[in-house]
């Protein structure tokens, strides 16, 4: 999903605008996206990404769903899914 306009990050009590995406690339079949695991500011990209690798431990896939490593992403809104950058750096750090 593109979103077109600013998010707040998810954390609870959190006003700043979400700058990181954290995702994983997902497929079923022939479909294909960024599988959101949440929006954070960049003072909560971290502990959403922590978090984010604990969840997934509990959701087994089907035999037809393709889930990539979850990983953080630039966020900008109304730039598509395809078109965000990882950032690797931030995973190495916050991991």
């Amino acid at each position: 999903m593109t979103y077109t306009r600013e998010v707040i990050c998810e954390v609870p009590e959190c006003e700043s605008l979400a700058t990181h995406k954290v995702a994983s690339t997902w497929s079923y079949g022939g479909f294909s996206e960024l599988k959101c695991y949440g929006l954070a500011c960049d003072a909560h990209a971290g502990a959403i990404f922590r978090d984010a690798k604990e969840r997934i431990k509990n959701y087994p896939h089907c035999c037809e769903e393709r889930e990539g490593e979850i990983g953080i992403y630039g966020y900008e809104p109304g730039k598509g899914d395809k078109r965000l950058e990882r950032l690797d750096i931030l995973e190495i750090l916050y991991s």
